[in-house]
């Protein structure tokens, strides 16, 4: 059985870094055929650094040819984790009606009147809509979630649940978590959840046995995210809010996130601006922009670009549209590297990777 796991794990290791690789020379690819001429001189440069890998993925594929011939036969009782998402009985259609709200923030001091984010937004949030709330930093994208749980009031109009309805709130600066309590505490928290059952989540989500007694508080980002889904995924929510919950995921945990938010029963609204996440997972969009009214869009992010890009760019928005593709091209290749081995060097990284999410949420939407 030892044999065996260490062996898939490095198998899955070998096969995450070649696709990885294919990934990255393909989108290299793509973007040198581009016809505008500042997208080409930077295509050029990361067509250039996609070469120097060239040598590191044939040495993976062997590497993997070699494994695949010595691997061995997969033990009869190896269990796997399934990774379900449940709503309960709650059977009602709609979970949460916004009727004509108006926010905005008082002006700071010395100032006069208010900051107007929302005049008269209106929607309705359905069991199985899966919501990608879109738009640049300021928009009141994060304000939005913040209205619906009730961290804060509107100025005008309603904000009413179903009365059965639950929620599950994912906040992008995770106050939610209690920094005092252990890993294994924070599951056992949980409905029905039992010891024997928090070590085998917590084991599938890459904790240790003795990982699973450390504080909240002293955890990476990255583990506090982890402990947060979990939370989230056994926590018996009907209705998830789910703000920006990517941002320090490792390819992993993204991947099963993204599989579990797919075929969860109930209803999602994600703010975000990982659009990869939005293409896999959104089937509604709600697009704001402190320029023009919220539009609501009842369909999937390819669907909304469809139709968007039915009319011709003008030079500007052309423009925008290029610079997205090249921080997007980037943030790809920064997610897709293989984690340094110094504290530093990772802490540069996840600088590099927060400042050129930075970058993409301040582009205007076109």
């Amino acid at each position: 059985m030892t044999l065996y796991k260490k062996q898939e794990q490095e198998r899955q290791a070998l096969k995450q870094s070649i696709r990885r690789y294919q990934e990255w020379f393909h989108q290299a690819h793509r973007a040198a055929r581009a016809d505008n001429l500042d997208v080409a001189i930077t295509a050029s440069f990361y067509k250039a650094k996609a070469k120097k890998n060239i040598s590191r993925y044939h040495a993976k594929q062997k590497e993997l040819e070699r494994l695949e011939r010595d691997r061995v036969e997969k033990p009869r009782e190896a269990k796997v984790l399934q990774m379900n998402l449940q709503d309960g009985a709650f059977a009602a259609s709609t979970l949460l009606r916004m009727n004509d709200v108006g926010f905005g923030y008082e002006h700071a001091a010395g100032g006069s009147g208010r900051d107007q984010l929302f005049n008269h937004l209106s929607l309705e949030v359905e069991r199985g809509d899966r919501v990608g709330v879109l738009g640049p930093n300021g928009a009141g994208k994060s304000t939005l979630l913040k209205l619906i749980t009730g961290q804060l009031a509107p100025s005008s109009g309603t904000v009413a649940l179903h009365p059965q309805a639950s929620i599950g709130y994912f906040a992008q600066e995770l106050n939610n978590l209690e920094e005092s309590q252990t890993i294994l505490d924070s599951l056992l928290g949980l409905p029905d959840m039992t010891q024997s059952h928090a070590r085998t989540i917590l084991g599938c989500f890459l904790f240790s046995r003795e990982e699973v007694y450390k504080k909240i508080g002293d955890l990476s980002m990255g583990e506090k995210c982890r402990v947060a889904f979990l939370k989230l995924f056994f926590g018996g929510s009907n209705l998830l809010i789910l703000d920006e919950p990517t941002n320090y995921l490792d390819i992993d945990t993204r991947e099963a996130v993204e599989e579990a938010l797919c075929t969860y029963p109930g209803a999602l609204m994600i703010v975000t601006h990982d659009r990869y996440l939005a293409r896999k997972v959104c089937n509604r969009l709600l697009l704001l922009d402190r320029q023009k009214e919220p539009e609501w869009f009842p369909g999937t992010v390819e669907e909304y670009e469809s139709k968007d890009r039915s009319q011709r760019l003008d030079a500007a928005s052309q423009g925008l549209e290029n610079e997205r593709e090249r921080l997007e091209l980037e943030l790809a290749f920064l997610i897709g590297q293989e984690e340094p081995p110094s504290p530093e060097e990772q802490n540069e990284l996840m600088a590099a990777i927060t400042e050129i999410r930075r970058q993409i949420g301040e582009l205007p939407e076109i």
